[in-house]
């Protein structure tokens, strides 16, 4: 019984990640529109010409370098 309640548990937590991380990545793409943002298992990519050295003129990629801290 405790192992099925497991892992219904960590089915829901999975489908939770799962939305939480695609809300993000598509509130990141629609602010970032000239960058490429997806979607990965557990985490968000974003790729883009000269993103290391935007970062630190672009106001919207210092918040999220930020938050990476």
């Amino acid at each position: 019984m405790s192992a099925a309640i497991e892992a219904h548990a960590r089915a829901i937590a999975a489908r939770a990640e799962t939305a939480a991380t695609t809300r993000a990545a598509a509130r990141l793409a629609a602010a970032l529109p000239d960058l490429s943002v997806s979607a990965v298992p557990g985490a968000i990519t974003i790729e883009g010409k000269r993103l290391v050295g935007r970062r630190s003129s672009d106001p919207r990629l210092r918040w999220i370098a930020g938050l990476l801290r």
